[in-house]
């Protein structure tokens, strides 16, 4: 495990299937959030993110979020909209010193739940182990509302040679080749309890500017570089994650 290393990602984010799997439905007994984050690696490493959130229903009504972006892992292409739609969604950014702040407003009041999408690249989140193997792996931070959490992994055939996952860890539930992809997905419901993460291994060439670069300070890691907040009118529901 390398959970010590400010290289092993931590959390937020969400996705499955090859480009996208639209996360389940929950019911009105679960009635919680989820988070479904496809990552998908290019040939050389760099990472793009496609996040599909679902606000969990309130009676106070989701009116907006906020999430902020690591600059540690060099944010770029930043798209947020409506996944019903496909709508861009209004946000104001605010660049501060560790992070880039995002606020996301959204057209009206949710009651009973409400649908997102959030797109970005990230650089600089693979971990050389040594000897040809490199690693990629998340964590959530600590919070006391259950979350349900889908993570796909996709390698691309070219450059990507998958060798499996950190036993000491989450297992996937599936591991499948999609048109010579590697698509690894792990499923995970929970309030994210400190021991909660999950590691890939893999072996590949051409990735050297995308390995992770040491960290100069304490700084927070999260899935994908990203940290979340949920604000509802008269109640505010924070997922914050920090690194061990």
């Amino acid at each position: 495990m390398h959970w010590y290393r400010p290289a092993l990602i931590l959390e937020l984010l969400f996705i499955a299937a090859i480009a996208l799997v639209s996360c389940p439905a929950t019911t009105a007994s679960d009635n919680i959030p989820v988070s479904n984050m496809t990552i998908t690696f290019s040939e050389i490493g760099a990472v793009h993110f496609k996040i599909v959130q679902t606000v969990a229903s309130s009676r106070d009504g989701a009116t907006t979020f906020h999430f902020e972006l690591q600059k540690q892992y060099r944010p770029e292409n930043v798209s947020i909209y409506d996944y019903e739609t496909g709508k861009p969604l209004k946000y104001q950014m605010k660049d501060l010193e560790s992070v880039a702040a995002y606020d996301v407003s959204f057209d009206r009041p949710y009651f009973n739940g409400y649908t997102f999408v959030v797109e970005y690249d990230n650089h600089n989140h693979i971990i050389d182990e040594g000897g040809g193997t490199y690693s990629f792996g998340m964590r959530p931070g600590v919070d006391i509302n259950k979350v349900e959490r889908i993570y796909t992994v996709i390698l691309p055939p070219q450059n990507f040679t998958y060798i499996g996952y950190n036993t000491a860890l989450d297992r996937p539930i599936s591991v499948d080749t999609v048109d010579g992809s590697t698509v690894i997905v792990f499923h995970n419901i929970t309030s994210a309890p400190a021991d909660y993460a999950w590691e890939i291994k893999f072996r590949a060439i051409g990735i050297k500017n995308e390995l992770e670069k040491a960290n100069t300070g304490p700084g927070v890691s999260l899935d994908g570089g990203m940290t979340l907040i949920v604000s509802l009118v008269s109640l505010a529901v924070c997922i914050r994650f920090k690194k061990r």
